[in-house]
């Protein structure tokens, strides 16, 4: 079990599931291990590991209901581990930040005015909007985009398989990703106290009645609204109509829910305190003014935080998807290096399109040294002419400038054990054909 690899022949379903359970017993960091398997007897070792993965094939359905994916043919494992297993991490990691920023920026919007009004025990907001901050406005655009989100497409993850260790490393999701975001709610949650607070205070309406408690404390709300909405849009690297409509849908969601809350009806039935709020609230210009500028300011650490790292510290992928982004360059090329059409116009051809080409002409040079090996007047001046054909044509194979000389080696090599039996066949004087 120190090994890398460990090979198990002829083992019982008990036997699995044991070699599964020694492999967890290491002594090694963060480490998950996974089970595939086809069948009834592989339905103990499935269980055993972390995650089990069941093959439909024809020895029942027993793994498949013991598992936790199941795949139709076993080659799919490197499309769900590559592609759906290292988005589904990124988006939970991702998820499960933001969760917490966002409920954090809002309620440490409330924490500063405790300590503003003397914690004397006065609400800050109306209580309809934190009961419908996570169950209306907030909630369903972070579930809906990050359904979708991906920073690679699907070829570039099966083409590079190293991004795949970003899980392995815990990358998206430790302890300094996490305290980024959580330091990020709370700049966030003092711009949204803040600013209404100095910048609505003394101020008076159109009416000349001063705007009051309800009024600022609606407005920071607003802001924050604002604010966890345009965090997501800096973090999300991957949109499309569903979750930018997702996204758009809940800001006007948002006021209109205000505005009918707002209603004499409505508001003298649910909240005493919304009636004419929203009017009087955007009857100034200065309110208007907090609410386009504010959330900008509160993102712009955001935005530089992320540009910075991007372009002078980019991680793979985001320097894989720096080069797919010119247009330029295609998916496979980036990563094969293949030329861009303005480097040279007469070479068209990438790295993956000279590939058949040197395979026809290995296959073409391979086929051309067994014809030479089999010609008579060779072989009679010489019975015993496997060793020297062997070793001949290995070293030939070997010398050739191509990567594909491998396979030459193996057809020269059983040509020659064909020849050298065709020879002692003909020294014994019976006609026999080569194997």
């Amino acid at each position: 079990l120190r090994s890398r690899s460990c090979i198990c022949c002829r083992v019982s379903p008990l036997q699995k599931s044991l070699v599964v359970k020694g492999a967890k017993k290491l002594q090694v960091k963060n480490q998950i291990t996974l089970a595939v398997g086809d069948g009834a007897n592989d339905v103990s070792m499935i269980l055993e590991a972390h995650l089990g993965i069941g093959v439909m094939g024809k020895e029942g359905t027993q793994a498949i209901q013991a598992s936790d994916y199941a795949i139709g043919e076993f080659r799919f494992l490197q499309r769900l581990l590559l592609v759906h297993g290292r988005w589904g991490y990124r988006r939970i990691s991702t998820f499960i930040c933001y969760y917490f920023y966002k409920n954090i920026a809002v309620v440490f919007t409330e924490i500063w005015f405790a300590g503003f009004s003397g914690f004397s025990g006065q609400i800050y907001f109306v209580e309809w909007l934190p009961l419908m901050y996570n169950a209306f406005w907030t909630s369903w655009p972070c579930l809906i985009t990050y359904c979708f989100e991906q920073d690679v497409s699907d070829k570039i993850s099966i083409a590079d398989p190293p991004l795949y260790s970003a899980g392995q490393r815990n990358f998206y999701f430790n302890l300094r990703v996490f305290w980024k975001w959580i330091i990020l709610a709370f700049w966030h949650g003092i711009v949204c106290f803040w600013v209404p607070a100095i910048g609505l205070r003394d101020i008076f309406r159109d009416d000349g009645i001063l705007m009051g408690h309800w009024m600022i404390s609606t407005l920071s709300f607003s802001l924050a609204i604002h604010v966890v909405t345009y965090k997501i849009i800096v973090e999300s690297d991957f949109w499309n109509t569903i979750n930018g409509f997702a996204v758009l849908f809940s800001l006007l969601f948002y006021y209109l829910t205000v505005l009918i809350l707002n209603m004499e009806s409505l508001a003298n039935v649910f909240q005493p305190q919304f009636h004419g709020l929203v009017g009087s609230m955007f009857s100034s210009i200065k309110p208007l003014m907090i609410l386009g500028l504010a959330p900008l300011i509160a993102v712009f650490p955001d935005m530089f935080i992320k540009f910075y790292w991007y372009r002078f510290f980019p991680t793979r992928v985001q320097a894989i998807s720096q080069k797919c982004s010119d247009k330029k360059y295609n998916d496979l090329t980036a990563i094969s290096g293949g030329q861009s059409p303005d480097e040279d116009s007469d070479k068209k051809q990438t790295n993956l399109d000279i590939v058949p080409s040197q395979l026809k002409t290995s296959v073409q040079s391979s086929t051309k040294t067994i014809r030479d090996d089999l010609d008579p007047e060779k072989l009679h001046k010489n019975h015993h002419g496997y060793n020297e054909i062997s070793k001949d044509a290995t070293r030939e194979s070997f010398n050739k400038p191509n990567g594909y000389s491998h396979m030459g080696v193996t057809e020269e090599t059983s040509a020659s054990r064909s020849t050298s039996k065709m020879d002692l066949h003909r020294e014994n004087g019976t006609p026999g054909k080569p194997n």
